[in-house]
């Protein structure tokens, strides 16, 4: 019988302390894999950093098509979003939203047209890789 009670007792100690520790760091170790691992889209930055591959002929249709509601691409002057021309050569500044960056790069560009911001509609479902690479490649020509 002191057998059975003490074979009782490890489990419930099994159940109540070492299995929770067990679900707990597993969750641990899933959280640090999210970390260490890139976002599709730091996945398509990383690939294409200082300049788009796309045909920037093509991207000036996919701007008409998709992005001139809103934006300029011969002017600096916001219309409901800002004005791109040079969009590449701004100096250091503050988008709307606060955040500050020192650069446009084709990263940045890409990952703002595919999520979006406050006011901008993500586009990340709506345009393909090779849509996407044109629109870059042309905008880089403003």
């Amino acid at each position: 019988m002191n057998l059975m009670n003490l074979w009782r007792r490890s489990c419930i100690l099994f159940a109540l302390f070492v299995f929770p520790l067990c679900v707990v760091s597993a969750g641990f170790q899933e959280n640090e894999k999210e970390k260490n691992s890139t976002s599709p889209t730091e996945e398509a930055g990383s690939r294409k950093n200082d300049a788009a591959q796309g045909d920037p002929a093509n991207g000036q249709q996919v701007f008409a098509d998709n992005c001139q509601t809103c934006h300029y691409a011969d002017s600096e002057e916001a219309n409901i979003g800002p004005g791109l021309k040079g969009l590449f050569k701004k100096p250091p500044h503050k988008m709307a939203d606060g955040t500050e960056h020192t650069q446009h790069t084709v990263p940045m560009i890409r990952e703002q047209i595919l999520k979006g911001s406050s006011a901008m509609p993500p586009a990340g479902s709506a345009l393909s890789e090779g849509k996407l690479d044109d629109l870059i490649a042309y905008l880089q020509t403003l």
